[in-house]
This record gives C-alpha cells, structure tokens and sequence, in this order.
C-alpha cells in the first residue's frame, strides 16, 4: 500500500524541466543594428558585411569592440544581433537556437542591403565560444550566403551535408578556426574534427592553436591573420 502511495505521489508531482521549457528569447524581436565602419569615399563601391556573434552573457556590441581592429577593410558594414544570450536561450536545443538567429538576421541583412551598397559576395560571420559555435552553424547552413567565417573558442559541432561542402568549394568559402590549447577537450575534439572535415573537401581553412583556456586568441597579430585569411584570402 504505501509502495502504491508513492507511485500515485510520484504521478502527480510536478514534470522536471525538459526540453520544452526552452523558449524564444524576446530579444530576437529586436532589429540588429547596422554600423558603417570607415570614413566616407568618394567612391561608391560595394562594401562587406562581418556579422559579429555574440558569447554567452555578451553581446555582439562587445564581440565587435573586441575583434574589429582585426577586420581587414578600411570601410564596411558592421552587423550586431540584438541580446546577450544566456545558456537557457541555447540549451537544451541549440538548433532552436540558431534558427532564431537566422530568422533574425536575415531580414537585417536585407535592409543593410537597402540601405547601403553591400557586396553580396562578401558577408562573414565572426564570433567566440557561442558566437563561434553560432558562426560555424550558419555557414554550415547557408554557404550560398556567407563567403566565410572565423570561428573561436567552438566546439563546431553543425555538421555540414556533402553538398554544402561542394558549394563551399565552387564559392571560394574560407574558415579560420582557433582556440586555446587548454580549452575543455570536447571543444578542442570538436573544433579539430571540423577543420579536417575542411580540409578533406577541399574548402581552404587553418587551425590556430593558442596559450591559455576559454579566452580569444591573446595576440592581434594572430588575430588579424584569422581574418586576413578569411576576408582577404593571404595565407
């Protein structure tokens, strides 16, 4: 009897978090804001467009403070999604995730379009930890879209169909990977096991290995050569 009390209590206890409690974060709602970074010229050419990522409890305002002294143009879009995402935005179902990103971004990208002359063959994304696991997943998603990615501090895990890879390839798509040496196992694994996937299909990409744990790479001009090999295509 008191076995059967139990179970009966047990039935009617409320449910444990699951998978269903993750939800749409409100700030998603918000429009990206777009900077022009670089002085004005008399020339009207196209620009690129680098979409800055934010890490988790960052935001992309902050990624883009940090990183884009590293940017290769004197002049570009700059593009930040709105929030500063916490791990209940991303887990359990980190795919939620980065549709949600995508929804966001895309008409963004169509107004920075309208209202700047915006090189559609030049549009990168760029982030660490989150940012970079956010990056990789998008271009693995719309190699069509994005010309290339610097991915930091990621674990990479999107995995990339044969025939995304193929158009990697026929687009001149670019990846530059880093993280630090003594970064968890499973992000080092991770981002080593997508670098070779890279290399095996042909899609030019490097591996830089760094001192210190989860932190961006320490020096700039490591830095500045991640993004040289992506936006530029120096070696």
């Amino acid at each position: 009897m008191e076995r059967a009390s139990r179970w009966r209590r047990w039935l009617a206890a409320p449910a444990p978090p699951s998978a269903a409690a993750q939800t749409r974060p409100t700030f998603f709602d918000e429009p990206s804001e777009i900077r022009v970074i670089g002085r004005a010229s008399a020339a009207h050419a196209p620009l690129p467009l680098v979409v800055f990522l934010a890490a988790t409890g960052g935001t992309s305002a902050e990624m883009f403070t940090r990183m884009h002294q590293a940017v290769p143009f004197e002049r570009y879009v700059a593009l930040l999604p709105p929030g500063r995402p916490a791990r209940a935005d991303y887990l359990p179902r980190f795919r939620d995730f980065v549709d949600w990103m995508e929804e966001r971004i895309l008409p963004d990208l169509e107004r920075a379009r309208a209202q700047h002359t915006v090189d559609p063959e030049r549009i990168y994304l760029v982030g660490f930890s989150l940012g970079g696991d956010t990056s990789w997943a998008l271009l693995a998603r719309r190699p069509d879209l994005f010309r290339g990615a610097v991915v930091m501090g990621s674990r990479s895990g999107a995995r990339v169909p044969s025939r995304k890879l193929r158009l990697m390839r026929e687009r001149g798509v670019r990846v530059a990977f880093a993280i630090g040496r003594e970064d968890r196992a499973v992000r080092v694994s991770g981002i080593q096991r997508a670098h070779r996937r890279m290399l095996e299909a042909g899609v030019p990409t490097r591996l830089d290995l760094y001192p210190g744990e989860h932190v961006p790479p320490p020096d700039p001009e490591m830095l500045a050569a991640l993004f040289r090999f992506v936006m530029i295509g120096s070696p």
